[in-house]
């Protein structure tokens, strides 16, 4: 996890991808050479370049979560302010609770018909005039939380709100918020899947936690399961997480083994595939 000299660094990757139904205007969401998150408990801004005026319904962003517990986050939506190019007006505020621990995890945010927003976009982002749109911060509650990197658009470095200052990481390019956010609604989808504990003797159980992006909508989901080792490792064919629920646990058992092995473990649905490794030791 980054750093900053001064203090933890956070970073967030503004992204939007072009889903069914979905009207997704930023992207944001690139692979880069060398993933890595950043923490911090300031107000980190990143640029959002868009065009023209956008309406804001949803937002789907990827964090870190260090904590032995939830933490929360406030979403920051800004113009552009044309006399610095830095953030200007506040457009929106949306604060997002209940962010579980884990590394990795997604999570959506389906914004009510009353919180829903109009964004237009404002020229001069970082006194370029060719770049218009607006600036995305988010800041944690929890110095042990924040986000990953991720490569796009967005130009590279972030600006503190906190501290009043332009941030660079030493010439990495990736440096750039990961976010979804679309003019209608988004379905959940996987998040993540965590074992507690990852490494265990074999013959004793570890538990599995399914998590969405968001609630299972009305009739909940049914997420199918599947180990790699079924008889070192088994797992139930599928779990099924109720409506309004963003997760489930589910029990891997095991049996004793001669040598230490691996056994994925993972979860898909709707053509999202998440998975995590569980060690075997003698």
């Amino acid at each position: 996890m980054k750093k900053l000299g001064y203090a933890a660094t956070s970073l967030l990757a503004l992204t939007l991808t072009s889903l069914s139904n979905a009207q997704m205007f930023y992207n944001n969401t690139g692979p880069t050479p060398f993933p890595a998150a950043y923490a911090s408990t300031d107000e980190i801004a990143d640029d959002t370049p868009f065009t023209g005026t956008q309406h804001v319904a949803s937002f789907t962003f990827q964090y870190l979560n260090q904590t032995s517990g939830a933490v929360k986050a406030v979403v920051r939506f800004y113009t552009v302010d044309q006399n610095t190019g830095r953030p200007g007006s506040l457009v929106a505020t949306v604060p997002v609770d209940n962010l579980a621990a884990g590394m990795h995890q997604f999570v959506t945010v389906n914004l009510d018909p009353s919180q829903q927003f109009d964004w237009t976009a404002v020229a001069g982002i970082y006194r370029l005039q060719s770049v218009t749109g607006g600036f995305v911060s988010i800041q944690f509650n929890a110095s042990q939380s924040g986000w990953y990197e991720a490569s796009g658009p967005s130009i590279d470095g972030f600006y503190d709100l906190t501290t009043d200052q332009f941030i660079t990481f030493q010439g990495d390019t990736s440096a750039s918020f990961y976010l979804q956010v679309s003019g209608s609604a988004v379905a959940p989808t996987l998040s993540s899947v965590d074992l507690n504990p990852a490494t265990v003797k074999g013959g004793v159980s570890s538990n599995a936690t399914i998590t969405l992006t968001g609630p299972a909508p009305a009739g909940g989901f049914v997420v199918s399961l599947h180990s790699s080792k079924p008889f070192k490792a088994r797992i139930p064919a599928s779990v099924t997480i109720p409506e309004g629920a963003t997760s489930a646990t589910v029990v891997v058992t095991t049996r004793i083994v001669k040598k230490t092995i691996k056994a994925t473990i993972s979860a898909s649905l709707n053509g999202a595939l998440k998975v995590a490794t569980l060690t075997l030791t003698p």
